[in-house]
């Protein structure tokens, strides 16, 4: 059974959007086939006789005459061109019944502040350091196959040449410095609005408290309380 090519499909459908990679081998008196990725294997023996012969699927066993214990799952075709074809259609098929779809809140969160370590000798004690933060929430869902790999997409409507037409982005999430990842449920999705809003208006108290002496002296004598 001598390996033809490797090859790849792309598969985008619905939810799904993976690249996969697969062997193509050809056989005299069977033809090409490739097999499929072993991740899909439940969503394969989810199908009935029937739909595995509607897409071109084969379990083949080590011997002929034993049915039973380990075996490939196939697509085969007459030609190489019909085998990646029917690979397409197959892996389509066998994706959308492995989706799962979380909505999903990411949070991402980032320390401004400057270092104050009070055991530093060079500290001056007349200073304060800067303080800050950076809070940013994106509500979407999660959308995982039986790849392993979840992806994450904003879906909303927006307004395009005069039309309301639904848009979805996919989100960004680094390896690297993952952000915090939490189920959007409507008490956590509440909880990080009114956070967030709170932060956004003690930013323009004190955009105004620090605009001049004279209003951070007002400020001071009416004892105005900025986080609250």
């Amino acid at each position: 059974m001598p390996k033809i090519k490797s090859d790849h499909v792309r598969i985008r459908k619905g939810d799904v959007d993976e690249m996969i990679d697969f062997q193509i081998f050809y056989r005299t008196g069977f033809g090409f086939y490739a097999q499929l990725p072993t991740t899909l294997e439940e969503a394969f023996d989810s199908l009935t006789e029937k739909e595995q012969q509607g897409l071109f699927l084969i379990k083949e066993y080590p011997r002929k005459w034993k049915l039973t214990g380990p075996h490939k799952k196939l697509v085969y075709a007459d030609t190489e061109d019909d085998l990646k074809k029917r690979m397409t259609k197959a892996l389509e098929h066998l994706f959308s019944l492995t989706v799962k779809r979380d909505p999903v809140i990411v949070l991402w969160y980032e320390n401004r502040n400057e270092n104050d370590d009070d055991d530093d000798d060079q500290r001056d004690p007349n200073e304060l350091k800067s303080v800050g933060l950076e809070l940013k929430a994106k509500f979407c869902n999660r959308i995982t196959t039986a790849s392993g790999e979840p992806k994450y997409y904003s879906e909303y409507e927006a307004e395009w040449f005069g039309e309301m037409q639904k848009r979805r982005d996919e989100v960004y999430i680094s390896r690297h410095d993952p952000p915090v990842i939490i189920p959007d449920t409507p008490e956590n999705r509440q909880f990080v609005q009114e956070l967030h809003k709170a932060i956004k208006e003690l930013v323009k108290k004190l955009e105004s408290f620090t605009k001049t002496p004279a209003s951070v002296l007002k400020a001071i004598e009416s004892r105005q309380k900025l986080l609250s």
